[in-house]
């Protein structure tokens, strides 16, 4: 598969998704030698448009796992959450799952820490220069990954149960 361009996709309110989302997606451009978009789901009338990709985009994916409105088209995804140092539970399995269901082919995921959204005293700095070396890292592996299968990657498997419940406080 040739790739023709990279898109870096985020929701981020406190940027740590962004930072991590954009290291990625500049590093797949750069290995790829293809443009690179960054595109913000921050703003509610961002969350409302449709996104669509095809084969031969590359998409990075970070945020919740609401992603309903990107359609992969057979576009390959990387997904990455950001959490607050506590645990990342099963998000990550959750976004796999929706990206795959909404025809991305995910080829890679990542979980990243980040200064928590309420308090700057769990992991203040975060993601700092070693977790964005790791999201290049990730990204690396995961490129060379579609050059070594032509794009054709094997269905990837992660960690979680992407359909339990969530907790509910009794």
């Amino acid at each position: 598969m040739h790739i023709q361009h990279v898109y870096a996709v985020y929701f981020s309110p406190t940027g740590n998704t962004r930072r991590i989302v954009c290291q990625g997606a500049s590093e797949a451009a750069r290995l790829f030698q293809v443009p690179c978009r960054a595109i913000s789901l921050n703003l509610p009338k961002d969350r409302e448009m449709v996104h669509t990709f095809s084969a031969g985009d590359l998409v990075i994916v970070g945020g919740p796992t609401y992603q309903e409105k990107l359609i992969g088209k057979g576009a390959l995804a990387l997904a990455v959450v950001t959490y607050g140092n506590r645990s990342f539970d099963n998000s990550l399995a959750e976004l796999c799952a929706t990206l795959d269901g909404n025809g991305f082919r995910t080829v890679a995921a990542g979980a990243f820490v980040g200064t928590h959204a309420f308090s700057d005293v769990l992991a203040p700095d975060r993601p700092d220069k070693d977790d964005l070396a790791l999201m290049v890292r990730l990204t690396d592996m995961a490129v060379s990954k579609i050059r070594q299968t032509d794009g054709m990657v094997p269905r990837l498997v992660v960690d979680g149960d992407a359909r339990a419940p969530y907790y509910v406080r009794k």
